[in-house]
């Protein structure tokens, strides 16, 4: 109820962009109100950082884009992650599929470096207190959130990034 206009923050999540490719990481319960809002017709894959349901609990409304696009929304997640959409989201993965229903094409990433599109993206991996999470550079732009620790040789993949973002509220 606050007046304070930095008091109406959405949940952590970012649109990356070139010219060919269109990307979210995370999607946030607040994914849907957040493409509306900014009007992102196109999105050609989602990234997740880590399973916590403030950075997956959106994924359901990847749906509109599927079928405006006519085809799977690809996925891009760790194991750890993987584990929890599957959990979260079980009719996304049912054999039987009723119509409507969010198509995915799920994809395994590691410590090794993936390309999205014409976007390449090294993956670094962080601490959230004892879970890894994923924070990702591409290009001179790097993007982490909720980390508490860094290891020394994952900061070396941060080095010469011209934007970092840590931790966003």
């Amino acid at each position: 109820k606050s007046a304070n206009q930095k008091d109406k923050r959405l949940r952590s999540s970012i649109l990356v962009q070139s010219s060919n490719t269109t990307f979210v990481i995370d999607t946030t319960p607040d994914f849907r109100y957040q493409m509306l809002r900014t009007s992102v017709e196109k999105l050609d894959a989602v990234l997740f950082t880590h399973p916590h349901k403030d950075h997956i609990a959106g994924l359901d409304d990847i749906r509109a884009y599927n079928f405006f696009q006519n085809k799977p929304m690809q996925v891009y997640a760790n194991s750890l992650t993987e584990e929890a959409l599957k959990r979260e989201f079980p009719y996304i993965f049912a054999d039987f599929k009723y119509p409507g229903i969010p198509s995915i094409d799920l994809k395994t990433i590691d410590d090794n470096q993936f390309i999205i599109g014409d976007i390449p993206i090294v993956p670094i991996l962080v601490w959230h207190l004892k879970m890894p999470v994923y924070g990702f550079r591409m290009g001179k732009f790097t993007y982490i959130t909720d980390a508490n620790r860094i290891e020394e040789e994952e900061k070396e993949k941060i080095k010469g990034s011209e934007i970092f973002v840590l931790n966003t509220l």
